[in-house]
């Protein structure tokens, strides 16, 4: 299987370039067959993951926005046979803690390479750009829509330096529960439960 790593060097002040040296070491004495493309802006890990047309593996490296991403991408590439992992750099660990998926340097890279894929619940969520353009976006553990994600856009800061905590609106559930939900708000958002597979 030939990955794709996809990392963003600016994760964490940069702790993904940091580990990386010792990640790829570890991935090349398994003989783990991947390639590796730094992120150079938001959507890139997005865009990436979505074209990752040749891949059975997309790896996110990096924090949860990139995690976000590549996720995203993963989902609208529609494809059922491309599994998603992760490498963590980042600063605080929601999509690892939601879905048991080692931090620790070590035992991430151990995860990815013996790892079995496993399915994990995503949400997708429709809504309307700032043009009225129809957009569709997923995540797999929680997303802020309005004021506390509104307020540091554009200011370079993120909620949870300036802000407090980014308090999530809505999560999917594990498996075991209804496997569609719809949460809609004011603002003409939707959200419905899909699936996608984590080797993790």
């Amino acid at each position: 299987m030939n990955a794709l790593l996809i990392m963003n060097p600016r994760a964490r002040s940069g702790r993904g370039r940091k580990l990386w040296n010792g990640w790829a070491r570890g991935l090349e004495e398994a003989r783990f067959s991947f390639d590796r493309i730094e992120t150079h802006g938001p959507g890139h890990a997005c865009d990436a993951a979505r074209e990752a047309r040749d891949r059975r593996l997309v790896v996110a490296v990096g924090g949860d926005g990139t995690i976000n991403e590549v996720l995203d991408g993963v989902m609208q590439s529609g494809r059922t046979d491309l599994a998603m992992g992760v490498l963590y750099a980042g600063t605080s660990p929601d999509f690892c803690r939601f879905h048991g998926i080692p931090v620790d340097p070590s035992r991430a890279l151990a995860a990815l390479v013996n790892g079995e894929v496993r399915r994990v619940d995503v949400a997708r969520i429709r809504y309307a750009g700032p043009d009225g353009q129809k957009l569709r976006s997923h995540f797999g553990c929680s997303c802020n829509i309005g004021l506390l994600h509104a307020i540091p856009t554009g200011s370079g800061e993120s909620p949870e330096t300036d802000w407090g905590p980014s308090w999530p609106c809505c999560s999917p559930w594990p498996a075991s529960r209804p496997a569609i939900w719809r949460c809609a708000s004011t603002a003409g958002i939707t959200a419905s439960l899909a699936r996608t597979t984590c080797r993790c």
